[in-house]
């Protein structure tokens, strides 16, 4: 089915249309902890006051639901003319993990992008600040279904020091600019080194360094915990580097 023919993208884009800020976090390379930097902004926002939503998007292997402690057989999202994302933590959540549960889901191709689309179609975020959506690693067909039914959103990247990321950020980078898709800046994730070695490069490829996360050995054992991942180093950092610029880009509107 097209675009145009599709009832479920005017489903979508209407119930998008109160959102001020929508943020896809991208990494084109997996393992960087995209989803642990994703949730853990997701709950720094909160805290700070803004209505702030987060959506897993990685449809065939969602983990937000890990990182936020969720148990997901034991919340039903409420239905009324569609589904409300429940508020947890104080961050408004919608994860396909509410109704597959643990279990896993082979998509491939067309049904990806239609599972998108029937997820987006059928949420009802209402008034929010900002919402930040976890997509899955790579650069797939997921990326650009989630461009189309959102508007072309502004982008965050997240990598890590190491020169296989830097190859994947820089073909992320090309293709978000030929894409037109317009890119926040870029998170390094897990660092030894408080300096990025790479932030002459990224500069060079038009990308804004915005924050350097630190590597924490003892971050696993605060996943699933929120009040103890707002403790991290990696939440400190997300606080003052991150937090003000999309707090600013949502106030824009």
């Amino acid at each position: 089915m097209s675009v145009a023919d599709d009832p479920r993208v005017l489903a979508a884009r209407r119930n998008l249309s109160e959102v001020r800020l929508i943020v896809p976090v991208i990494s084109p390379k997996g393992g960087v902890g995209k989803t642990l930097v994703s949730s853990t902004l997701s709950l720094v926002l909160a805290e700070q006051g803004l209505r702030t939503g987060l959506l897993d998007l990685d449809v065939t292997n969602p983990t937000v639901h890990l990182v936020l402690g969720i148990d997901p057989p034991g919340i039903l999202p409420k239905e009324e003319r569609g589904v409300i994302p429940p508020l947890i933590h104080g961050v408004r959540v919608m994860t396909p993990a509410f109704y597959s549960w643990e279990n896993p889901l082979t998509l491939r191709g067309k049904a990806i992008a239609s599972a998108i689309r029937e997820l987006l179609a059928v949420t009802k975020w209402g008034s929010l600040d900002v919402l930040l959506i976890d997509m899955p690693p790579g650069l797939s067909d997921e990326i650009l279904e989630t461009m189309l039914l959102a508007g072309n959103p502004p982008a965050l990247l997240v990598s890590t020091q190491s020169i296989l990321s830097l190859r994947s950020v820089e073909r992320a980078a090309r293709m978000l600019r030929d894409s037109g898709t317009p890119v926040l800046g870029l998170i390094e994730n897990m660092a030894h080194t408080r300096r990025s070695p790479f932030e002459e490069k990224y500069r060079r490829m038009g990308l804004r360094l915005l924050a350097v996360l630190p590597y924490e050995p003892g971050v696993e054992e605060a996943i699933g915990r929120p009040g103890d991942l707002l403790q991290t180093g990696i939440a400190a950092e997300l606080r003052s580097r991150v937090a003000p610029l999309l707090t600013r880009r949502s106030e824009e509107g």
